[in-house]
């Protein structure tokens, strides 16, 4: 197509050229601290001991593996420093969690959370000294890696268990780390991402974490055999429950520590599904029971004296394998079919360009009004904007409405709770907040804006399209109107990953009770749960609003408003040609009419490619 198209089509060239570089297929691997997902990445990418995952120290921070991926060299390493606002607000604040605290009053047990950054900050200053200051907002990059090096970036652990200064040096200020190599057992470039625990004592991380899924294309939850769905697992719950059930995979490790796995497989994977029903999450998500540890052994191992058995019981090769497929069908095979149709739509804007710049190729109509023309077309841009501010007001009221009554209800089922509890002479410390229900409704919200909001975009989509079709039959002689104008297919809304987060009443629940203890009553305990409650409602729908609608409604209008951009210029052009010396010069700035004849049979060859079914 770039050899081909008229010169103002180009930049559109170099777009879709971008988009197809850009591809990789995103894998998050998430879990409990010492789930083995680091091990796990390393049987994933085929290096047992590249990333480093000892008992202690653990990951720290999110370790990216680019698999294949273009514009970069294999076995290389960036690696990223928190800036300097970043680091200010967890020292000086707590980051969100501190936030939550002081909204909600709790002054005394903000000292849980500056315990925990009053510790982080002095170890790094004491392992950094006066390069401290020097490295927030700044990257190291590196050509050529190893496990010693990496294990500077992304490990965090306590210097008395064995952590040396020199290992985990920079590891306090690490934001990300994104390492490059080459794999060719991987035919899609990929990234696979080892995050740390989710259940880790470094609260403060917990935000940094969920932000890396926001942009995952697969959710690998790797669970512990011996510890599947354990209470400790209700952060893993929080994250399924935001997810598409697209994206989700789970992986049993380390069924080599089950003294008889081939019946305890079975019995975990009955007391998965169960758990899944129960919080009405779908029962046939696929699960992959195997072990991080054999997939090491069988590549210690020399090939002569591999077993081919305990190689399927790694599980690695079926983990791929789904990789793999949802990589294709989820994730390529959408965006094929998005550069399909808007390479369709380029090329058949430039092939109207081309024959209306021969001689009587396809002239423009005699009564066309220019003017009005031009009116129409700004009008156009106008009534977009409008309409995605109407449906930004829409989206808006109905996650006020469906989220406050979410919270509303929760708020009346625990004050009954306690009521219920303290009137059988219990006290307030039985109680507890039953914030995974709240959830769910919170996240049933979500996704009935998600495809409200859809729904919306794509009705603009398609009214926008058809009318940029009136335009050209306005312009275009009834023999040249031939062009199906596509309208573009609007991306989903963002990953709710502010429903995964920790959530206010999480956190002070176990506070409740002390500030109880210190002599009010029961009424009062249960209007200051209302107040914390009804705090973190405004909060949460707030940052839905200002955050994820505003960037979905941003993001469909980009989409929209380049669409419409790349058709205004054709409209433009097309309205301009008129008599034969315009289109002498028109052939002089592409060149003779051989190749203009060359370029449309270029593009029409493009176009009966193009013009199919959608990929399958």
């Amino acid at each position: 197509m770039q050899q081909y198209v008229v010169p103002d089509a180009l930049p559109e060239i170099a777009a879709l050229q971008s988009e197809i570089r850009d591809f990789a297929v995103r894998v998050s691997l998430v879990g409990q601290v010492k789930a083995g997902k680091t091990a796990l990445t390393n049987g994933l990418i085929n290096r047992p001991k590249l990333l480093p995952s000892d008992v202690n120290p653990w990951t720290s921070v999110i370790t990216s593996v680019h698999i294949n991926a273009a514009k970069s060299t294999p076995d290389s390493a960036i690696f990223t420093f928190f800036t300097e606002e970043e680091w200010k607000n967890m020292v000086e604040i707590g980051g969100r969690l501190g936030e939550a605290a002081q909204r909600a009053n709790f002054e005394d047990e903000l000292s849980d959370i500056r315990a925990q950054i009053e510790l982080m900050q002095s170890n790094a200053q004491r392992r950094l000294g006066k390069n401290f200051t020097y490295l927030l907002g700044n990257s190291h990059k590196f050509a050529g890696i190893n496990a010693k090096l990496i294990k500077r970036y992304v490990c965090l652990g306590e210097e008395e268990e064995g952590l040396t200064t020199s290992e985990g040096r920079f590891a306090d200020l690490t934001k990300s780390a994104d390492i490059y190599i080459a794999d060719p057992r991987y035919d899609l470039p990929t990234v696979i991402r080892d995050t740390p625990g989710v259940n880790d004592p470094f609260l403060v991380r917990e935000t940094v974490t969920l932000d890396s899924l926001s942009d995952s294309d697969i959710c690998v939850i790797v669970l512990s055999a011996h510890q599947a769905f354990t209470t400790v697992d209700i952060a893993l719950m929080r994250i399924l429950m935001a997810l598409r059930q697209e994206q989700i995979v789970l992986f049993i490790n380390r069924i080599d520590e089950l003294s008889d796995p081939e019946r305890q497989v079975q019995e975990i994977e009955t007391y998965i599904r169960s758990a899944l029903a129960d919080q009405g999450l779908q029962k046939d998500l696929p699960i992959i029971f195997g072990s991080a540890r054999w997939a090491r052994d069988q590549h210690e191992a020399k090939e002569e004296q591999q077993d081919a058995n305990a190689q399927d019981m790694s599980g690695l090769n079926a983990l791929r394998q789904i990789i793999e497929y949802k990589g294709a069908e989820t994730v390529g095979i959408p965006l094929l079919n998005k550069i399909q149709q808007s390479a369709l739509d380029t090329c058949r804007q430039s092939i109207l360009l081309l024959q209306q710049s021969r001689d009587n190729a396809t002239p423009t109509r005699a009564d066309l009004n220019r003017e009005e023309l031009a009116k129409d077309l700004a009008y156009l841009v106008t009534q977009s904007k409008a309409s995605f501010q109407a449906i930004a007001k829409q989206c808006r009221q109905q996650v006020l409405y469906d989220m406050s009554a979410a919270y509303l209800a929760f708020i009346s089922d625990e004050k009954r709770a306690i009521d219920a509890i303290v009137s059988k002479g219990g006290k307030t410390g039985d109680w507890s907040a039953d914030t995974e229900k709240l959830r769910r409704a919170l996240n049933s919200a979500y996704a009935a804006f998600d495809t409200a909001g859809r729904d919306a975009v794509k009705a603009v989509f398609a009214d926008s399209a058809k009318m940029i079709s009136k335009f050209y039959d306005r312009i275009l002689d009834a023999d040249s109107q031939f062009l199906t104008i596509l309208a573009p297919t609007p991306a989903p809304a963002p990953m709710p990953t502010l429903l995964m987060q920790s959530m206010t009443i999480d956190i002070t629940s176990n506070w409740f009770e002390t500030w109880f203890s210190k002599g009010r009553g029961k009424d009062a305990f249960v209007k200051r749960f209302e107040d914390v409650a009804g705090d973190e409602m405004r909060a949460t729908i707030k940052d839905i609003q200002d955050i994820y609608i505003a960037d979905f409604i941003k993001a469909a209008s980009d989409q929209l408003h380049g669409f419409i951009a790349a058709h205004v210029r054709t409209l433009e052009n097309l309205a301009e040609i008129d008599g034969p010396q315009q289109r002498s010069e028109i052939r002089n700035q592409l060149g003779l009419n051989d190749e203009i004849k060359a370029r449309l049979d270029g593009l029409n060859a493009i176009v009966a490619e193009l013009d199919i079914e959608k990929v399958d």
